[in-house]
């Protein structure tokens, strides 16, 4: 019983790194938010020195960059591209093609490394499951995390990937109200990041022997994010929790493997 006690204090702990890690992806997301209120547009270069005092290629390796991406309609998104254009940072092309009702495009995403080149542009609000999280964000104010994705970085590789986003809105505050928040939409700071990377980084000061499996149990179709290997063979004990986490629900079960016997 003294083994199974410690075993799920263990278990709990390793789900408690998980949260408090997000929970840094947030307040990164914050402080990009609040130089957006401050300035209300940043430049590329403001941009970019937020980003690099973050140091987040120290901090956070398991992040692929630090964005925003604007929320415009048609009209919108055509005086976004001339005042990018205007302010001497070239032709900003959205992706993919088409008159859509809504758009949110990437504007800027750093660290400006090749991969990261390849998703500016890109309508994450093209997207089912990257737009119930922008969406989620928006009309609540808060940050929200997206369900498994594929990152554009990855180039069609089926490694699974997350996106955090926090609203950015045209006053200091979010407004009150759910239709003032869409009115005075500005767009999102986000973050995308690769679940193994994400997890394994979190959890290595307190790894030890057991084995984890991550579900996203949000949704009616439940969606494995992350499993160790060998999780199926004999375990002494077993332990499963459910954390929720800016918008998702997340059921992480623990496997003891036999050594612990």
């Amino acid at each position: 019983k003294l083994a199974e006690a410690q075993f799920h204090s263990s278990a709990g702990n390793l789900a408690s790194l998980v949260q408090l890690r997000l929970t840094s992806f947030d307040i990164t997301l914050r402080g990009g938010a609040s130089l957006f209120a401050a300035l209300k547009w940043p430049s590329p270069e403001h941009w970019r020195n937020y980003t690099d005092g973050l140091a987040l290629r120290g901090r956070f390796p398991s992040l692929t960059g630090l964005g925003f991406a604007a929320y415009a309609d048609p009209e919108e998104l055509a005086r976004l591209q001339l005042l990018i254009r205007d302010s001497g940072n070239g032709r900003f092309s959205v992706y993919p093609h088409g008159r859509r009702p809504q758009y949110g495009a990437i504007v800027y995403l750093e660290p400006r490394t090749p991969e990261n080149l390849l998703a500016v542009g890109y309508d994450m609000y093209s997207e089912p499951v990257r737009q119930a999280a922008m969406r989620a964000a928006m009309d609540s104010g808060q940050t929200r995390m997206s369900g498994k994705v594929h990152l554009v970085q990855d180039a069609g590789k089926p490694v699974p990937g997350l996106l955090l986003y926090s609203p950015v809105y045209d006053t200091t505050v979010p407004p009150p109200g759910l239709a003032e928040r869409r009115q005075t939409m500005k767009g999102w700071v986000y973050a995308p990041f690769r679940v193994e990377a994400m997890l394994q980084s979190a959890i290595a000061p307190a790894k030890g022997n057991a084995r984890m499996r991550v579900v996203d149990v949000t949704d009616p179709v439940q969606v494995v994010l992350y499993a160790d290997p060998d999780i199926g063979a004999v375990n002494t004990f077993t332990h499963s929790l459910q954390l929720s986490m800016y918008g998702r629900n997340w059921r992480f079960d623990f496997f003891s493997g036999p050594e612990s016997a």
